[in-house]
């Protein structure tokens, strides 16, 4: 392979300074007083050689280093195809922009921080980071802010601890569109597998969005019809409650995907399938089913991108922005609202 030329290398060939070469190639030739014939020579001389300019020096002398940095802070075992989608929203539209992406994935609050001092120390041109409910994390990103850094966080669960803006999914919206196709379906008694950890959480908002969504359509809520979930892990046992009552809702809102697959296998081994489930954040595995469950879209591909876009526009400083989730049917019903 032909080795790439220098700037020093065409100067040696022109028997020019480096800077003199460096300020033509910078349309700056004229303010040092170079001829019209030594200015075209040096452009001529520099194509024939193939030279080409390292962009990164170029963007540094710009002020700007057209990298983005990335900071995925998830729970263990979490790079599913839900947050895949986040990411390649963030990387699409990076490469919309010719911005290069450097990204960190921790579960860690503690190495999230240090990814931040190395996206400091890397003079990158702006961060795009998830949450963690750390002070100290917190606290860090926020002077990081203060110094001047353009900060975009994604799904933070509690809106103004970060002074930038947070670009989320509408957790509440989106659980309300699930219960009224419930609704709309003709249901009346309809229970919810719930996960209410705190009042910031997504369980919590969708809970939220279900008890609206009865209140709207002015259908009773009853506190028996919520099955909470323990433990995120494990949501059979609330969903073996829901299997095992005597008389069964006309049909269930779940929290999440997973959890409505759990309720349909446990309902499934007691031959009672007379119920409709609808589940939640558009999961990969839901559409290879036996019988695939309608589920409400997260737009975490969308999140991703919209985060990329207000980072290097600089618009909508210190808003929340909030993505309005969709209803999948994943079968051939219709939907008309």
């Amino acid at each position: 392979m032909k080795p790439v030329a220098t700037l020093k290398d065409v100067a040696m060939e022109l028997k020019l300074s480096v800077s003199a070469v460096s300020r033509v190639l910078n349309d700056k030739g004229k303010d040092i007083g170079l001829s019209d014939a030594t200015i075209k020579k040096v452009l001529k001389t520099a194509r024939g050689m193939g030279y080409k300019p390292h962009s990164q020096a170029r963007a540094l002398r710009m002020g700007r280093t057209n990298i983005v940095g990335v900071c995925l802070i998830l729970p263990p075992n979490s790079l599913s195809d839900f947050n895949f989608r986040l990411l390649s929203g963030i990387s699409r539209t990076l490469v919309e922009h010719s911005k290069l992406m450097l990204l960190y994935e921790t579960e860690k609050p503690e190495e999230a921080m240090k990814a931040m001092k190395h996206f400091r120390e890397s003079r990158v041109d702006g961060i795009i980071t998830t949450h963690r409910m750390n002070d100290e994390y917190i606290n860090y990103v926020n002077n990081l802010i203060d110094e001047g850094m353009n900060v975009v966080t994604i799904d933070t669960p509690l809106p103004g601890i970060f002074k930038c803006p947070n670009v989320a999914g509408d957790n509440e919206r989106g659980a309300f569109l699930a219960t009224e196709y419930l609704i709309k379906k003709g249901h009346k008694k309809i229970a919810h597998l719930a996960h209410r950890t705190d009042r910031s959480s997504s369980g919590y908002k969708r809970f939220l969005g279900y008890r609206k969504a009865l209140g709207s359509y002015k259908l009773p809520y009853s506190e028996k019809l919520v099955f909470d979930i323990e433990n995120i892990k494990n949501p059979y046992p609330a969903a073996e409650k829901i299997s095992s009552l005597s008389e069964l809702p006309e049909a269930v809102f779940a929290w999440n995907d997973t959890s409505a697959f759990t309720l349909q296998r446990a309902l499934q081994k007691k031959s009672r399938l007379e119920i409709d489930i609808i589940g939640f954040d558009d999961r990969e595995f839901v559409r290879f089913l036996e019988k695939p469950f309608p589920t409400v879209h997260y737009p975490r591909f969308e999140m991703g991108k919209r985060a990329v876009d207000v980072l290097l526009s600089g618009e909508n400083r210190k808003k929340d922005l909030l993505i309005t989730p969709h209803l999948v049917m994943n079968d051939d019903d219709e939907i008309k609202f």
